[in-house]
């Protein structure tokens, strides 16, 4: 009997005692010879059925085992095609250092795709320079073993180091993880001569830490320390990177920027700080040869001592003060004290809700030609009586970012059309433009402002929020259909919205869809931008590639 068969039989099994199977009566004997002589043949039936079954279940596994060994050898085929296997094996490797920078870790995934491209990743040494290391994690006693392969395979390329202390005791170490942490270090220091850009975090272990580091750093060119913790008692044997005859870089948090000694300011052209007044102050004037500064304030004022003497600093380029809690008169004096000759980028933002008034007489003592500005903060309403003369004083600018809000009124200063400030145009070589737009913002008056500005605007960003409600008032058919006119004709305009950039179809058609039949009025306001600095903390990982297929 076939498999089919035996199912087709067993559908609706029948018996010929049927009727006592549908009560509790007692079977006669003779009824009770049939019975077992059923029960024998279910008996056997039942073990013929488990043999097939057994025999079905084989031929299946079988299939299985076939399939797989298909499809493996279908990819593997599939591969022989692959575009990769053209591509000349430094070009590989390239793609495999630049897709690490992309997704901003020290993954090394490509070298346990298949055994061509671990060998391509093994003879690419940039993919092992970057050696990121959390030590409040549990496998140190691993990261001890690789730290040794990846330094090999790294060949003598300049590494980029990072080494992350949490703020606090997670857990308590081993004896064997205590260990690994030394020979860890121990393996680090004595690449110091190789140390290119290396990025520090720690809290109540920082001094720890930097007694680790070593004495001398040749080619260490980029340093950023972080520790958010007050000042901390430094031992003298810190070495405070005094044999750092490259470094250029240096990023300081507001625990480290107070303390940290023995950092070679003159030779910097880069510096991102937070600190207060007095330290920017005294930082701006011993980087003498300083071409990028950027001063994150956590003080509000500027500390009373002696009088602070000018400084006139002739090779700074870029100038960036950033907070939220800015005292005017401590930014007026710093400005005051300040002559920069070389500046062409500033940016002045978390200035509270009045108009720097000292910037105007710092560009004028400075004669500088800024050619990018930004400006405000998010709500802020300045004196637009001061903007015409600021605008004035900047003839050669080409970017713009404004964070207060754009009234109508400001709107038509920048307009090349005539205006009351008579036919001098402001601003005649601006290309990028990125301002907010809010409540009393038309898309009338935009289409208006930009299409003044045909011929020298090329970008323009406008932030705004994603809860939007719109007031078919503010955005009349006429407005959209110039802005997607200007857009097609060569002018960029897009919009900012929750980290992400759209288009201007994407975003406000979208949104106009979404919101139709709500009412109201149009609401708008700046939204500003956050980074994710997703924490990537892939394990440094050995694991052998499979088979090519």
């Amino acid at each position: 009997m076939t498999t089919a068969r035996m199912a087709a039989a067993l559908v609706a099994p029948q018996s010929p005692v049927a009727e006592l199977l549908a009560t509790f009566a007692a079977p006669s004997p003779a009824e009770s010879f049939v019975v077992r002589e059923r029960i024998l043949q279910i008996a056997r039936d039942l073990s013929q059925l488990d043999n097939e079954i057994g025999r079905v279940e084989d031929l299946l596994q079988g299939l299985r085992r076939n399939h797989e060994d298909l499809r493996r050898l279908y990819h593997r085929h599939e591969n022989i095609l692959n575009p990769t296997r053209r591509l000349p094996v430094e070009i590989l490797g390239e793609i495999f250092v630049q897709w690490q920078a992309t997704v901003g870790g020290i993954s090394i995934r490509p070298a346990s795709v298949c055994q061509h491209w671990r060998a391509v990743a093994i003879a690419t040494p940039r993919l092992w320079s970057y050696i990121k290391l959390y030590f409040d994690r549990k496998n140190l006693v691993r990261d001890a073993e690789m730290i040794s392969k990846w330094l090999q395979r790294s060949g003598g390329h300049p590494l980029r180091i990072s080494l992350v202390y949490s703020g606090h005791k997670s857990r308590s170490l081993s004896e064997q993880e205590i260990e690994s942490k030394k020979d860890i270090f121990t393996l680090l220091k004595s690449q110091g001569h190789r140390w290119n850009d290396v990025y520090l975090s720690a809290q109540e272990s920082m001094p720890s830490l930097l007694k680790k580091i070593p004495k001398n750093l040749p080619i260490l060119e980029n340093l950023n320390v972080s520790c958010m913790i007050s000042r901390v008692n430094l031992p003298t044997t810190i070495n405070g990177f005094r044999e750092a005859p490259a470094l250029r870089a240096l990023t300081l948090s507001s625990g480290v920027s107070s303390w940290l000694p023995g950092i070679p300011w003159v030779q910097l052209t880069t510096c991102d700080m937070t600190g207060t007044w007095q330290k920017c102050y005294h930082t701006l004037r011993s980087a003498v040869n300083l071409k990028s500064y950027t001063i994150r304030i956590y003080s509000i004022n500027l500390e009373p001592q002696t009088t602070l003497s000018p400084i006139h600093h002739s090779n700074l380029q870029s100038l960036a003060i950033r907070s939220g809690n800015f005292n005017q008169e401590s930014l007026g004096e710093f400005l005051d004290l300040l002559t920069s000759p070389s500046l062409t980028k500033l940016s002045l933002t978390g200035t509270a809700q009045r108009f720097p008034s000292s910037l105007g007489p710092f560009i004028t003592r400075s004669s500088c030609s800024l050619t990018s500005l930004e400006l405000g903060e998010a709500g802020a309403e300045y004196a637009h009586s001061l903007v015409p003369n600021l605008f004035i004083l900047t003839p050669t600018l080409t970017d713009l970012t404004l964070h207060c809000e754009v009234n109508a009124k400001l709107m038509g200063l920048l307009n090349h059309y005539p205006h009351p400030t008579g036919s001098r145009h402001l601003l005649p070589l601006l290309t990028n433009l990125t301002l907010p737009v809010h409540a009393r913002f038309t898309c009338e008056e935009c289409a208006d402002f930009l299409s003044s500005r045909p011929q020298q605007l090329r970008v323009v960003g406008l932030f705004v929020r994603s809860n939007l409600r719109w007031d078919p008032r503010r955005f009349t058919e006429e407005a959209w259909q110039r802005l997607k006119h200007l857009r097609d004709t060569g002018m960029d305009i897009h919009v900012k919205s929750d980290g992400d950039i759209h288009s201007i179809e994407e975003f406000f058609e979208s949104t106009k869809t979404e919101s139709a039949g709500k009412g109201g009025s149009m609401y708008i306001y700046y939204e500003q931008e956050y980074g994710n600095d997703e924490d990537d903390r892939d394990h440094i990982t050995d694991d052998e590639g499979e088979d090519e297929g």
